[in-house]
């Protein structure tokens, strides 16, 4: 799988590290990962973190069937749980805004696409302002 998660209880904050090349599958695990995961609540706040990837496999038609069996897992998910996805470049940004686009209307997340890690973390109502420093301190 080409991506770590880590579920920080005492943030309440889900953190996804993409890398290498990512597909569909590969969020969708991660998705299923964080809302398995005993630490995480229904308000966990996610944060997808882009800056390792390598290069992403979709497209509009698989963005949005991700998003089908997303809805689905999202029963349990507060209206308006804060999500941030920190896409750096060109590609890793085209794709989260895809993403965004159709995620908006159908997830219960508060969604938003950064290429800067401090307003990633502002969003996510964390004091941090890299992801480093997050981790450090988070754990």
């Amino acid at each position: 799988m080409a991506v770590d998660v880590s579920v920080f209880e005492s943030r309440n904050l889900a953190y996804a590290r993409f890398h290498g090349n990512v597909t569909p599958v590969d969020n969708l695990r991660a998705f299923d990962s964080i809302l398995t995961d005993p630490r995480t609540r229904a308000d966990t706040a996610h944060l997808a973190d882009l800056s390792a990837v390598n290069d992403m496999e979709t497209d509009f038609l698989q963005t949005l069937s991700l998003v089908a069996t997303q809805t689905r897992l999202t029963g349990r998910v507060l209206p308006g749980t804060r999500y941030a996805v920190f896409a750096p470049d060109d590609l890793t940004f085209g794709a989260a805004r895809m993403f965004h686009q159709i995620a908006e209307t159908a997830l219960p997340y508060q969604i938003e696409v950064f290429r800067r890690e401090a307003p990633a973390l502002a969003h996510l109502r964390q004091p941090e302002r890299s992801i480093s420093d997050f981790l450090i301190a988070a754990e």
